[in-house]
């Protein structure tokens, strides 16, 4: 916990202050973690507050980033841009798409994803276009089940062979030792910029159809 505080809180405090004293913009990846559900089929947007923080008893790595994001954006130069569960093509125990190729029991839940690459090139974009600062929810626009992802998985790794059980949110919830989150996050800001990133669902499929083992 110390750890992670000092890498997701700590750390970004001292850098922006001296982004601050020397006067250069500043970039800070924080988490899309920070909501429950779906807003109404709006996603939860820049503007609505995080549902999740240490008040409200959000793990440490969750609780962390919040409390930066409220750190950061006092400055008036910074970029905080929201990344939610990490995916790309490349086999690696912290990419979403090797998690659950691994796992035999998978929530059956809707989240909002973020493709590493598509993330890289919009925080450049972002910057390279002078779009204004603040909070931008960083992740491919719309969101995917657990369950259609593991179809995906299933076919184009495992050529249908794999199954998976799939439990309820409210059953997990009960042995989960921190509340998680399990949100769709709206991008109409981020979009609104001209900064662009592709469906979540084309992402995923690219990603897989590209898939390299890890060596």
């Amino acid at each position: 916990k110390a750890e992670t505080m000092l890498a997701n809180f700590a750390w970004p405090t001292l850098l922006m202050n001296a982004c601050w004293r020397l006067d250069i913009p500043l970039i800070h990846v924080s988490t899309g973690c920070l909501y429950q559900g779906d807003n109404g089929g709006l996603g939860w947007s820049e503007s609505d507050s995080p549902q999740l923080t240490m008040d409200t008893g959000a793990g440490i790595y969750v609780a962390s980033k919040e409390l930066a994001e409220r750190v950061v954006s006092t400055y008036d130069k910074a970029y905080i841009c929201r990344m939610r569960l990490p995916f790309d093509e490349f086999d690696h125990p912290r990419n979403l798409l090797s998690k659950l190729a691994k796992f035999d029991t998978v929530v059956d839940e809707t989240q909002s994803l973020t493709h590493r690459g598509d993330f890289v090139k919009a925080c450049l974009d972002m910057w390279q276009m002078k779009v204004p600062y603040g909070i931008y929810n960083c992740c491919n626009p719309g969101d995917v089940s657990y369950r259609w992802v593991c179809e995906q998985i299933n076919t184009f790794r495992f050529n249908g062979k794999k199954t998976w059980n799939f439990e309820s949110p409210s059953n997990f919830d009960k042995t989960a030792r921190t509340i998680k989150s399990r949100c769709t996050l709206s991008c109409g800001k981020l979009l609104s910029t001209g900064v662009k990133m592709r469906p979540v669902g084309d992402a995923v499929l690219d990603a897989l159809d590209n898939w390299k083992e890890a060596q």
